[in-house]
């Protein structure tokens, strides 16, 4: 399922643009260590990049990948214990994702995402034109025409990551279906929610 705006006559430009939905499909259901890769930015970059920060980063993913799956608190224990049947992550990593997770949901504004009345939409394309776009997470409640887009980082926090966020909201803006649209970053490293300003042009 996607969400698209624009001229349906422009389909199949727009199918020109969407890559194999195979090869996202495989990519996405491989485990979580298949994903991994460290890879420098510039000759200094491994220096700055010790092993500590390197293991907040690894964490983050795996955090990462069992929310796209969770749909509750209730239901993340079985979850996380399917997951290491699947060998999707390790046995070794429940403790520690678990514990992030619940601290996450200390937080009222994550909670609250995982409420019935909003429907979730987990790494969905957003068409704009040609272009394609995936937020890790949009959630849309029609009874009162609002949305939120959430994006979860596994990063120390950088410029970018709301001008991204940003560029998604003013997307879901142009469609004309929502009233409200709210904005979130999630640093799971650091159980961290930001808000992010909307620039909707």
């Amino acid at each position: 399922m996607a969400l698209t705006i624009g001229d349906l006559n422009e389909k199949c430009e727009h199918e020109k643009a969407k890559p194999d939905t195979n090869i996202i499909n495989n990519y996405f259901n491989q485990p979580y260590q298949d994903k991994i890769q460290i890879r420098p930015e510039n000759d200094n970059y491994s220096e700055i990049l010790d092993d500590e920060k390197a293991k907040k980063i690894q964490m983050g993913i795996k955090v990462h990948y069992v929310l796209e799956r969770l749909s509750n608190l209730d239901g993340l224990e079985g979850l996380l214990w399917k997951l290491i049947r699947e060998k999707q992550i390790d046995k070794e990593d429940f403790e520690p994702i678990d514990s992030q997770i619940r601290e996450l949901f200390k937080n009222d504004i994550f909670k609250n995402w995982f409420e019935p009345n909003w429907t979730r939409h987990p790494e969905e394309f957003i068409f704009s034109g040609n272009e394609m776009y995936k937020p890790d997470l949009v959630l849309v409640d029609m009874n009162k025409n609002s949305a939120i887009v959430v994006d979860y980082k596994k990063q120390v926090k950088d410029e970018k990551h709301d001008q991204q966020i940003q560029q998604y909201g003013s997307i879901l803006s142009k469609m004309g279906k929502y009233e409200s649209i709210e904005l979130f970053l999630v640093y799971v490293a650091d159980s961290e929610i930001l808000r992010v300003d909307s620039k909707m042009t």
